[in-house]
């Protein structure tokens, strides 16, 4: 049996996206009206299914949260160094209940008011590093169980 984890991933600048996904490879991706749909392999009879999706107020998009949000492990948004793209995407998100987590490259700074609003859900990556998507994988894996416990 094929196990899938989905996770939505929020972006306000396309120059996030390319420093994530950037020399990864992936089994599939292709781009649909509203999102980017991205399959990463763990294993071979694991895969990780990214959405990368769109932070705007249309209807169309407001239907796609609503369809993938709430079967999501959880949700991932790119820090983009501007805490009103931050504002407005907590103004749309607050009615989910799926944790989110606030991603950035290690050479970006976070305010501590920033952190706090994702309940200390920050995680840093090493875009150097060949294998930073399993690197934040597994930080939010442990997470995710700490936070059950």
């Amino acid at each position: 049996m094929h196990e899938i984890i989905e996770i939505p991933v929020f972006i306000a600048l396309d120059d996030e996206e390319s420093s994530l996904f950037k020399g990864q490879q992936f089994l599939n991706d292709k781009t649909y009206d509203g999102f980017r749909f991205l399959e990463y392999s763990l294993k071979e009879d694991q895969s990780v299914y990214f959405y990368i999706m769109e932070l705007s107020a249309e209807q169309n998009n407001r239907y796609l949260w609503d369809r993938i949000i709430p079967k999501a492990a959880c949700c991932l948004y790119l820090y983009d160094n501007d805490e009103k793209n931050v504002n407005r995407f907590f103004f749309d998100y607050e009615r989910y209940k799926t944790p989110v987590f606030l991603i950035a490259t290690k050479k970006r700074e976070i305010p501590e008011a920033l952190s706090g609003r994702f309940f200390g859900n920050v995680i840093y990556y090493d875009e150097s590093l060949q294998n930073h998507i399993q690197q934040i994988l597994k930080e939010i894996l442990e997470k995710l169980l700490t936070s059950a416990e």
